[in-house]
């Protein structure tokens, strides 16, 4: 079986960046993690837990709204993604393809279309169906989300092969980075970007119950120096029960001046990461209008 592509380089900005983060930050040190939101606010959101599902109360909500509505002439193809995507986080995977076919049936056939009946066969457990899909996506025109269908292609080729070796998470990840070192505090050498973006995207939009793609979200922004960021992204990893990413977790902590200290350590890290997860999950519940 051939090798995985490796997007970190296959994805990478045509620029080299050059990351100016201090050389002895504290995980205390809100200037280093303010930065870092600063540079990627999108995915800030997605591993801080400031994007969140809404709650199922909701979704059951817009499917009672949305099944009619759907029916009708006037419908619009938006309305045909957000059912889909309720019926999805009810756990409906099911129903959610019926009602992507059927948008196909009344618009015809997109990337955007296919991308999502790849996610939602993945997450049904059905690989060659989504493997079927994001086929299909890749050879249609998709110049704004051109980027993420390469990564949700390498996903499923990943989980594919997983699928025939179950010990494979344990030895790579899906885009074949090397493992975090502790070394590797600061970056001193201008870098191409990876994929983080793509990752987040994926992460919001029916993929957050993967370890493997938060684990390679964290190893992509371990790599590019955005330490805090990373930190986050394991967490979750961990959370789901991806096999390295303990490890990873611990050695990203240790790139830390901070890490030793009678106050700073991996589990105490571990806890207060949790403890901002649900608080900001929570608070986003709070401010959405109507919950």
């Amino acid at each position: 079986m051939p090798a995985p592509i490796n997007l970190f380089v296959l994805l990478a900005a045509s620029a080299l960046v050059i990351v100016p983060y201090p050389v002895h930050a504290c995980f205390c040190d809100k200037d280093t993690l303010a930065t870092e939101i600063k540079a990627r606010p999108k995915v800030a959101a997605v591993v801080r837990g400031r994007v969140v599902d809404p709650t199922p109360s909701s979704d059951e909500e817009t499917i009672t709204r949305l099944s009619p509505a759907i029916e009708r002439s006037e419908a619009t193809p938006g309305q045909f993604d957000e059912l889909a995507d309720a019926q999805d986080r009810v756990h409906n995977t099911g129903q959610a393809i019926d009602v992507m076919k059927l948008k196909i049936a009344r618009f015809g056939e997109d990337a955007a279309t296919h991308a999502r009946l790849a996610t939602f066969h993945a997450m049904d457990g059905n690989l060659g169906g989504a493997r079927t899909h994001i086929d299909k996506a890749s050879a249609l025109p998709a110049s704004d989300m051109a980027a993420q269908i390469r990564v949700e292609e390498t996903v499923i080729r990943y989980l594919e092969r997983l699928k025939g070796d179950p010990n494979l998470a344990g030895r790579e990840d899906l885009l074949g980075l090397a493992r975090i070192t502790v070394a590797e505090r600061v970056p001193k050498r201008p870098k191409i970007r990876g994929p983080a973006e793509e990752l987040a995207a994926m992460l919001v939009n029916g993929w957050g119950r993967n370890p493997h793609v938060w684990f390679a979200l964290g190893r992509t922004l371990a790599h590019e120096g955005d330490n805090q960021l990373a930190l986050r992204a394991f967490h979750r990893a961990v959370y789901l029960g991806h096999p390295l990413s303990s490890v990873a977790f611990c050695d990203t902590a240790k790139r830390f001046a901070d890490h030793g200290s009678s106050s700073f350590h991996c589990p105490s890290v571990a806890k207060t990461l949790e403890a901002e997860w649900k608080d900001n999950a929570m608070s986003r519940l709070r401010h959405t209008p109507g919950r």
